[in-house]
């Protein structure tokens, strides 16, 4: 008898003298070779056939199983090369059945072998109990557990280990639910140590309450310091007034000597003023209130009557009948002030007639500001730009590029928008949107 026919015989044997022990049905898998080469399983049993205790027959059969042992064996292979991808893996990584009992957790989940075997169908309480680690956060975890379970919706929140004085372990966990081949419901698990990138984050949130309070500082230094310079300036220009007034008419060159520092003056105050308007809209709350447009924009008018070719610019003005803007009254000052002095500055003296149409309309949940001039208008080029701090669309212009910049911030601010369309020498047409605010 060959080898591998004696060790089938001693098995069958075995398994055999069991049922004459136990009086009990027994069943085993022979593996056989068979003259084809081929591997063969089959699925053997003994029934005893008793009689008042005695054993009377026993009733054997064989059923040829090979197929389904060798399903089961490639699911075993599948189950194993899985596991073994999910034990290289870096991150942690488990499943959870529904009710919240693990079905499997990789080596970097939990490190010891008897230990991961262990917890299979046990619980997060039966590991802290088992282990003495994690209970400060096993509430938690269980309220996310449940929670995904009860949503169908991904569940995601960090850990925070205190390792030693000052050292910390940041993981980031996440649970996915999903359903099974039976529509049962498990859980993907997975944590991922982020610790560089907490670090990283508190790093830079450290860096960027630094960079607010030097802002802060600095806005507020730009701020004193602009508003302390206008009050010399004004001096200094009521001097200057006082000056041009005791000269005699005959001293043609003093006076435009007078002339040209009265406007150095006023280019100055106007540069400090834009200044102002950028810190002061950096700073400001938004104040809501209900703005008479009309007033507002006489107010602004009269306040621009210093500017050189102010008295020659025409600005014609329609409101729609009932319109109500309730927005920040300074913010849209500021706004209308740059807009109007802008087509001022900029107007094309070679026209007859300069002029600037500006009209306010209701659109959605707010006002519609149209600003058309007929001024010396800005290149396609420049369109895109025009909004940026400190540009200068023209070889022409006098101011400070902070105009625009402003009418940008404040807008944006207020929520709104802003948009510009311009040809050369023929105008430039900007279009604002302010909502009202609630």
């Amino acid at each position: 008898m060959r080898g591998r026919d004696l060790e089938l015989a001693h098995k069958r044997r075995y398994f055999f003298n069991k049922m004459l022990e136990t009086k009990d049905v027994v069943e085993f898998i022979d593996t056989m070779l068979m003259s084809d080469g081929k591997t063969e399983h089959r699925l053997r049993k003994y029934y005893p056939l008793l009689k008042n205790g005695e054993l009377q027959y026993v009733i054997g059969y064989g059923v040829d199983v090979t197929s389904i042992v060798e399903a089961d064996e490639k699911v075993k292979k599948q189950k194993n090369f899985y596991e073994s991808i999910l034990d290289r893996m870096p991150i942690e990584v488990g499943i959870i059945d529904h009710e919240l009992r693990f079905v499997y957790l990789n080596k970097k989940t939990v490190k010891r072998d008897e230990i991961r075997e262990w917890i299979i169908g046990k619980t997060e309480q039966d590991y802290v109990e088992k282990t003495g680690k994690g209970g400060e956060f096993i509430t938690n975890r269980v309220a996310m557990e449940n929670a995904a379970l009860a949503t169908g919706e991904t569940q995601q929140w960090r850990e925070t280990y205190r390792l030693g004085a000052s050292d910390e372990l940041h993981i980031l966990r996440t649970i996915t639910p999903y359903e099974g081949p039976k529509k049962e419901k498990f859980l993907l698990a997975t944590g991922s140590d982020v610790t560089a990138i907490a670090l990283a984050e508190k790093e830079l949130t450290l860096k960027n309450e630094a960079l607010q309070k030097t802002n802060s500082e600095l806005d507020r230094f730009v701020y004193s310091t602009s508003h302390d310079l206008r009050a010399p300036l004004a001096s200094v220009l009521g001097l200057v007034h006082i000056i041009e007034m005791d000269l005699p008419n005959t001293e043609t060159k003093q006076h435009d000597l007078i002339r040209m520092i009265k406007e150095s003056i006023r280019k100055l105050d106007d540069f400090i003023a834009e200044i102002l308007d950028y810190s002061r809209n950096s700073r400001s709350e938004i104040n809501a209130e209900w703005i008479d447009l009309e007033l507002l924009i006489n107010e602004v008018r009269e306040n621009l009557n210093y500017m050189d070719g102010s008295s020659e610019f025409l600005l014609h003005l329609e409101i729609e009948p009932g319109l109500q803007l309730k927005s920040d009254k300074r913010s849209i000052k500021v706004i209308l002030s740059n807009i109007i002095s802008n087509a001022i500055k900029y107007q094309d003296k070679n026209k007859a007639e300069r002029n600037l149409n500006l009209t306010f309309m209701s659109k959605g949940k707010g006002v519609e500001i149209v600003a058309k001039d007929n001024g010396i208008g800005i290149s396609e080029d420049n369109q895109e730009r025009i909004f940026e701090m400190f540009f200068r669309a023209t070889s022409l212009s006098t101011g400070s590029g902070l105009g625009l910049y402003i009418v940008k911030e404040t807008v944006e601010k207020l929520g709104g928008a802003i948009d510009v369309h311009s040809t050369p020498t023929s105008g430039s047409t900007f279009r604002l949107f302010i909502p009202n605010i609630a």
